[in-house]
């Protein structure tokens, strides 16, 4: 999956940055639910929250530089497909 052409508006990298920190956060919480060890459980819920605040960050860059989506929720219904780190989305996982 190509997602980076070299041709995108710094909005549109911040908004494949934001789906890649979604695709990670949706990882780290299906990841949680399924390991029986409490440890691993608990520092896949703390990457999970660690990714919410970074699509918070990234969203608040994305509206300094004239994204279009005016909320979080629109971003992510105009975004890519959850997608992770490398291109793969977290389906294939």
């Amino acid at each position: 999956m190509n997602l980076i052409t070299g041709n995108e508006s710094p909005s549109e990298m911040l908004a494949i940055a934001y789906a890649m920190e979604e695709g990670l956060r949706s990882f780290y919480q299906r990841m949680e639910a399924s390991v029986a060890d409490q440890e691993a459980a608990e520092a896949f819920r703390r990457l999970a929250a660690m990714d919410t605040q970074h699509k918070e960050m990234i969203f608040d860059l994305y509206k300094k530089n004239q994204g279009e989506a005016e909320t979080a929720e629109d971003l992510e219904k105009e975004v890519l497909p959850k997608i992770m780190e490398g291109g793969m989305t977290t389906e294939e996982l």
